[in-house]
């Protein structure tokens, strides 16, 4: 998701707040559906719609406040302001929008900003945070598949794509952090005729995701390419783990670049090639050692 919406989402909330009606602070609610709709297609991002009403039954009114308790949670606040567009407005004031989803009073619904469902909460669930926190993180995902397959990887996928879309589809690979883009980037770079700044980039794309296969390929192309080499070092800490899977056998380059890369991963100093060429096989033993020892609590 993009970090630069953050920002901007924050200071158009400040001004579109539901005011007396709406729940405590700590959850951003736009009061106007074509406000909300405005801000998450800007922001690309899914939005949360509550359908409530201000005067109700006391049952009603006691499910409505059970609701909007719920998303007052610090857990489910945390999601929502980062990847989610949230708008509550009155179920009985018709809208477009509220016939197309078939919105009935107190529906809890998350669509795409333009408006397709991708997944309306269970009524049992919508006063229960975890099971709040469970859904928006599935359909955070399933936004994020979405913007990929349709927005990016026509891109990077295409034949003959120019430079400068591929070094959009790229950073936008990047924001989006889907791991499974892995496979697209690593086909990219099979091109031996592709742009150098391209390339460079797909490099950090692959140290940004630290998947396996992303690891495995940049120690490949670190004999060739400096960038590779580079890039390996700003793996994320899931990646402690592959790296460390190299370090056996005798000292390769491929085991010394593995082994330097999960230094810099672990935030820990490396020994210098000269340990290694040196060190008898119980220091080498104990070296190895520690810094696996790493890994495992950094990749958690």
């Amino acid at each position: 998701m993009e970090r630069a919406s953050g920002l901007l989402w924050a200071g158009c909330a400040a001004a579109l707040l539901v005011s007396s009606a709406a729940p405590a602070a700590g959850q951003n609610w736009i009061a106007n559906e074509q406000a909300a709709v405005a801000q998450a297609r800007k922001a690309n991002k899914p939005l949360v719609f509550f359908f409530r009403k201000n005067e109700c039954s006391d049952k009603i009114d006691n499910r409505r406040e059970a609701i909007a308790q719920a998303f007052r949670h610090p857990s489910v606040v945390a999601l929502t302001q980062r990847h989610f567009v949230m708008c509550q407005t009155d179920a009985e004031v018709q809208t477009d929008l509220k016939r197309k989803l078939g919105a009935k009073l107190l529906d809890v619904i998350i669509t795409t900003p333009d408006g397709d469902v991708i997944l309306k909460l269970p009524p049992a669930d919508t006063a229960q945070p975890e099971k709040i926190v469970e859904h928006l993180r599935g359909a955070a995902a399933a936004h994020v598949e979405r913007v990929y397959q349709r927005e990016v990887r026509p891109v990077l996928t295409a034949e003959a794509a120019r430079p400068a879309d591929l070094r959009k589809a790229l950073t936008r690979t990047r924001q989006l952090g889907l791991e499974s883009a892995d496979a697209d980037v690593l086909r990219l770079l099979r091109n031996d005729k592709l742009d150098t700044g391209v390339r460079d980039l797909a490099f950090d794309v692959l140290a940004e995701l630290s998947t396996q296969a992303s690891v495995a390929a940049l120690l490949d192309q670190a004999e060739r390419y400096p960038r590779a080499n580079a890039a390996l070092r700003k793996c994320k800490p899931r990646a402690a783990s592959h790296l460390a899977g190299e370090l056996k056998g005798q000292p390769t380059p491929r085991f010394l670049r593995a082994y330097r890369a999960l230094a810099a991963v672990c935030n820990t100093r490396a020994q210098p090639d000269e340990f290694w060429a040196s060190a008898d096989d119980d220091a080498r033993r104990r070296e190895i050692d520690r810094v696996k020892a790493l890994a495992r609590s950094a990749g958690g």
